[in-house]
């Protein structure tokens, strides 16, 4: 009669092996990379001849479900209906409901992941 070795001791070790790196994979948490802003209406650093009539922005990733962007020129709040994400699921226009004084204007904005994680946010200014 020849000797077989059993395989139990090998699964004593192999079973809470497996099911500790399982619970591990669950518990790990998602990573959001930064959503950037790729361009602008009015563009950074630009100077415009009137007041514009809406804010256009334009990210590098799909944008949530919540997302806020707000003006303030010479100190002053500027009132926007919005922001409206529009089809492409990357841009996102607010509309000023009156006209925005002259001086510098800066655009503040803060923008979520599909999920509804936060995503990004940042500001730029244009005179």
């Amino acid at each position: 009669m020849k000797f077989r070795p059993s395989a139990r001791p090998a699964l004593g070790w192999l079973i809470p092996l497996a099911l500790f790196g399982s619970v591990g994979a669950l518990c790990t948490p998602t990573a959001h990379a930064e959503t950037a802003l790729v361009s602008s209406s009015p563009a950074n650093g630009t100077t415009v001849d009137a007041s514009p009539t809406q804010i256009e922005l334009t990210f590098s990733a799909q944008l949530g479900p919540t997302n806020t962007v707000s003006l303030t020129c010479g100190g002053v709040i500027v009132p926007l209906a919005g922001p409206t994400a529009l089809a492409d699921g990357l841009s996102l226009t607010a509309t000023l409901v009156s006209a925005a004084p002259a001086g510098e204007c800066t655009v503040a904005w803060t923008v979520t992941a599909t999920d509804g994680q936060p995503a990004g946010s940042g500001s730029f200014a244009f005179t």
